[in-house]
């Protein structure tokens, strides 16, 4: 039977590995990150529910979430 030192010997060091598998994974995927282009919204003019106007070209830069809802779409 193994001994509590040689457990956390063990322990210790797979936490220590999946750490650093976490981190270099992160790299990779940061560096092969796809370049989006600013410039990929359309310049369009929606109307809300209320009728006001939106036109996207005020947000040009900017973060922008879009939710589409439906009647048919479930809550």
């Amino acid at each position: 039977m193994m001994s509590k030192a040689k457990i956390i010997s063990i322990v210790k060091e797979v936490f220590i590995w999946g750490l650093i598998l976490l981190v270099v994974s992160n790299v990779i995927s940061y560096l092969r990150k796809p370049q989006l282009k600013d410039d990929s919204l359309p310049s369009l003019t929606l109307h809300t529910i209320e009728g006001k106007k939106i036109n996207f070209d005020d947000y040009r830069g900017k973060p922008l979430l879009i939710h589409f809802w439906a009647t048919w779409c479930p809550t």
